[in-house]
């Protein structure tokens, strides 16, 4: 008896705990949260918010408003649409105002009610313009502008004249088409939502003009021949003609009256030859039929335009490359022996010693430039440039070069902390690179043929002048070029 009463009592329990527990969950509640901001940039927010019920929802609508203000007058709605499911939702918002204050609430439309979350205040970012990438260039290519929080109304100018934006990148990169130039060198200016950012470094425009000034008075087209120069002469000969015969004369050419004139010289024709500005030697002598009879003869152009002859060298060789430095000439590389022995000579004692091998194989085709007590070296392999410095005797690495692989013949030369490298073998191509912060610009290209060698390179007064000597299967003179690299047209 005792056990059934207690058997009926755990019945009547049981069921009003269903009872109780089916009441409960018809009366269950939904809230909602305004997480986060997940991205926030000058006029763009992506917002995160999230739906809190037990249950499935019925909602017609969900998402976001967005005001200036705290009491949501005239809000941007995100709205998201129809609901069903609890949990997470994201949303996504353009055209903000950049550096504002915002104040950003979720919401949701259930049941003929409106519920809304907690509030998030938020400040847009503001733009910035950092730099350019490249810094130089030609009409109508195209070049980024790096920076943050551009917005899509953005504009570039460069000076008073406007490019063409191209595209904007995760609002931190500007693809713009440069615009036909008004100067050299412009700032840049970029307008976002009428804010203006100056980039900090200047753009300059490609320069570089050309100008034929002569062409060699005779049909002769040296080859492997020597250049020097005093002052405003330039001395051209030795060498072979037309890569026959060898050349026993020399040629003067006076820049400012833009005059050739045969000069005498009374040494053995020479080719492959060494020479700096106003040192050559060594090469090979036609002998009794052997052209490749190397000989130690050293010599060197006087300030008078005479040649004088000094004491043997203490070495032979072939297509080495020399430079003067510090007074002093340096005679490194060359076809006869492993191509990086070096020899410094001191005018003062007449003496020559061996200083530190070059980095790699040099010849009288490497491209080679002076500046500031140092000499640089340019690898036509690897593109690497490496720099001398005697009072260590070392070589160090400084930076690639952005020209084409392999290129030989070209030349180097600094004006005004500029080196100016380029028209290797074929290459129309010119590069400058800023000494001071080693960057690299293109110069215009070389308007005449590019089959052709230069048979000498000289500067005078801020500007270079080459002598090319053409292919033998095409027909002409010698030309004398002269380069301005700060040309503007």
């Amino acid at each position: 008896m005792k056990k059934y009463k207690f058997g009926l009592l755990s019945l009547l329990i049981f069921i009003f705990g269903i009872f109780i527990s089916c009441e409960e969950a018809e009366d269950f509640t939904t809230s909602l949260a305004t997480e986060d901001v997940l991205y926030l940039s000058g006029e763009r927010v992506r917002l995160l918010g999230r739906i809190l019920t037990t249950q499935a929802v019925n909602a017609t609508d969900h998402g976001f408003y967005i005001a200036t203000n705290e009491s949501f007058t005239q809000p941007l709605i995100i709205s998201l649409g129809q609901r069903t499911n609890p949990g997470r939702f994201i949303g996504e918002a353009s055209g903000l105002q950049v550096d504002q204050r915002y104040f950003v609430k979720s919401f949701l439309a259930l049941e003929g009610e409106m519920l809304f979350g907690n509030i998030i205040e938020l400040n847009t970012l503001t733009p910035a313009a950092t730099g350019l990438q490249p810094n130089n260039g030609r009409f109508g290519e195209i070049i980024n502008i790096l920076g943050r929080n551009f917005t899509a109304d953005t504009r570039v100018f460069f000076g008073n004249t406007e490019g063409q934006v191209v595209g904007i990148d995760f609002e931190s990169r500007i693809r713009v088409r440069i615009p036909v130039a008004e100067a050299p060198v412009v700032t840049i200016r970029v307008v976002s939502q009428g804010r203006e950012m100056v980039v900090s470094e200047v753009f300059e425009y490609t320069t570089g003009t050309y100008r034929k000034i002569s062409d060699f008075p005779g049909s002769q087209r040296f080859f492997n021949n020597v250049f020097l120069q005093s002052g405003k002469d330039f001395y051209v000969g030795l060498g072979t003609e037309r890569g026959l015969s060898f050349n026993s004369q020399f040629w003067k050419f006076d820049v400012l009256a833009q005059q050739w004139q045969q000069v005498p010289f009374e040494g053995t024709p020479l080719r492959f030859a060494f020479n700096s500005t106003q040192y050559f030697g060594s090469g090979s002598v036609l002998l009794d039929r052997f052209p490749f009879f190397l000989v130690p003869d050293f010599w060197k152009l006087e300030s008078d335009g005479s040649f004088t002859r000094l004491p043997d060298l203490p070495f032979v060789e072939a297509n080495a490359l020399a430079y003067e430095l510090d007074g002093q000439l340096y005679v490194a590389g060359g076809e006869n022996g492993f191509g990086r022995e070096t020899y410094r000579y001191s005018p003062a004692t007449g003496n020559w010693m061996r200083v530190n091998n070059t980095p790699f194989r040099v010849t009288r085709a490497t491209i080679s430039f002076v500046y500031e007590g140092k000499i640089y070296i340019l690898n036509p392999e690897t593109r690497e440039l490496f720099a001398y410095t005697p009072s260590t005797d070392t070589w160090s690495f400084v930076t690639n070069y952005p020209g084409q692989p392999g290129g030989t013949g070209g030349f180097g030369l600094v004006v005004d902390g500029r080196a100016y490298i380029g028209m290797e073998f074929r290459s129309n191509r010119i590069w400058e690179l800023n000494l001071s912060n080693m960057n690299w610009a293109l110069k215009n290209d070389f308007p005449g043929i590019i089959q052709a060698s230069n048979a000498g390179v000289f500067l005078h007064d801020g500007l270079i002048y080459f002598l090319r000597s053409a292919d033998l299967q095409l027909q002409g003179p010698m030309e004398m070029w002269e380069f301005d690299p700060k040309g503007f047209n």
